[in-house]
């Protein structure tokens, strides 16, 4: 047994659902795919996947050899990527973990120019607005927004997105005024949490006006996990929202939302870029980095870091 291509293999199937997409990727008959990961399971004497006719699954034992072999294989083309780094060219794939409504507004418009400039290296957007401490086994570097207690993690800040507070018209009709933060303690009215990094159901939204400072409780009937949808609430006149002003200029032109509490400020999104520890960075990574910190500084969007 090719041991090699029974990992590649194990793993392609999982990432992929399916024996045949893996075979089709990989360039095999779908027979021999299914060979090289029951091959392994003998080699390793241990079940690692769950199999019916229209699902497949990692066993605990499948769970544990994938993460060992996802970063065995990430090892692998580390090296590969040094030596044809040595000889003047970056080349590789990076595995991009980022809030949809970040590769939205700030990524994917300016990835034609990285792609120019960096034809070798190949990118895999994963988005998601809520990620973990930590890094999967699968992400090569993440971009993320709100505040965030680094697990073992190279933590980068490339800048921070101004922030605003808004609700609907809907929202405003037939309930008290709202001229200070404070006012929305009154149980008329209702914050929500603003989705991001590590943001929990209870916490508060803050503002602040030259020495002062308000924090109003979040509300605990709803919370929301995703930027857009957290924006469709307040249009839906679901409560207040504290949102990056890039997201509702729009609206706040067309009058679907307005601004609240003038002369109030709520603290900037913190935009950060975090990759793991790893003694040997490659240079893949290293030359998404630097392009990320130069799309920051050009961003109007961006405040500096």
């Amino acid at each position: 047994m090719n041991k090699f291509a029974a990992m590649q293999a194990f793993v392609k199937v999982v990432e992929l659902g399916s024996f045949s997409k893996a075979a089709d990727v990989l360039g095999l008959p779908n027979p021999s795919v299914t060979r090289l990961v029951k091959s392994l399971e003998a080699h390793l004497h241990a079940k690692l996947l769950n199999r019916t006719t229209r699902h497949l699954s990692l066993t605990t034992e499948g769970n544990r050899y994938h993460t060992r072999a996802l970063e065995l294989l990430a090892e692998l083309q580390e090296i590969e990527d040094t030596f044809v780094a040595d000889r003047g060219v970056v080349k590789g794939h990076l595995r991009v973990e980022i809030p949809g409504w970040v590769a939205e507004k700030l990524l994917v418009p300016a990835l034609p120019a990285f792609r120019s400039t960096h034809p070798n290296i190949s990118l895999e957007l994963r988005t998601c607005d809520s990620p973990g401490a930590s890094l999967g086994a699968d992400v090569d570097v993440s971009i993320r927004v709100g505040f965030i207690e680094p697990d073992a993690l190279h933590v980068r800040k490339l800048g921070e997105l101004d922030c605003v507070p808004v609700a609907s018209t809907s929202y405003l009709r037939g309930r008290s005024p709202l001229g200070a933060p404070h006012e929305l303690c009154n149980e008329a009215h209702q914050a929500l949490a603003t989705p991001g990094a590590r943001a929990t159901r209870s916490a508060p939204q803050v503002f602040l006006r030259a020495h002062e400072v308000v924090e109003v409780p979040t509300a605990d009937g709803l919370s929301l996990d995703e930027m857009n949808s957290y924006i469709r609430a307040a249009e839906s006149g679901l409560g207040v929202v504290v949102a990056p002003a890039l997201l509702v200029k729009d609206r706040l032109q067309n009058g679907a939302l307005h601004r609240l509490f003038d002369g109030w400020l709520c603290p900037p999104m913190q935009l950060q870029v975090v990759w793991k520890p790893d003694r040997h960075v490659p240079s893949k990574l290293t030359t998404f980095i630097t392009w990320l910190e130069a799309v920051s500084r050009t961003h109007p969007a961006v405040l500096s870091a």
